[in-house]
């Protein structure tokens, strides 16, 4: 095969690209609108990869390319994409860091202002209301008139004037 063309296929990391070297006689590839084409040294990589592309993204590989591209890709393997680590993310999300033993801070709505800001938008009149306590559920800020009765932990909407 010397065409291939990938144009706009979602490829995002330089070891995505590691099987093209075995296309031998490759001669022609586009990679454009691809994000892998963002990384640093992405070219360089591919010209070191496919060590007979004449063209890559309609631009002709030049010499001096090759050359870089063997000075700082020769003998390397591509480099490994982040891992993504369901723990570690959650942690961070939590705001919780390795070693650190305070507790992490909520953010956003308690329990108990959703309940009262979902009450609230069940009594509202108008369209206006419902998007402003709608708003109010998304960023936890309480609005005015949407109160908490804090002695039994029901929830009341006040009407405003």
């Amino acid at each position: 095969m010397e065409w291939l063309i990938l144009t706009n296929n979602k490829l995002t990391n330089l070891a995505d690209l590691e099987p093209l070297q075995t296309l031998g006689r490759l001669k022609y590839l586009s990679l454009l609108d691809n994000p892998v084409t963002k990384q640093p040294g992405y070219r360089l990589f591919v010209i070191n990869r496919c060590k007979k592309l004449k063209e890559l993204d309609f631009r002709k590989v030049k010499a001096a390319e090759r050359e870089e591209a063997e000075r700082r890709f020769g003998g390397q393997e591509a480099p490994q994409a982040v891992a993504f680590e369901p723990d570690e993310e959650l942690a961070a999300a939590q705001g919780k860091i390795a070693g650190e033993e305070e507790p992490s801070v909520r953010k956003g709505p308690t329990p108990e202002q959703i309940m009262a800001i979902k009450a609230a938008i069940a009594a509202a009149t108008t369209l206006d209301e419902v998007h402003r306590l709608e708003e109010a559920l998304t960023t936890g800020n309480m609005p005015e008139g949407v109160g908490i009765d804090g002695e039994n932990g029901t929830t009341a909407a006040m009407e405003e004037g």
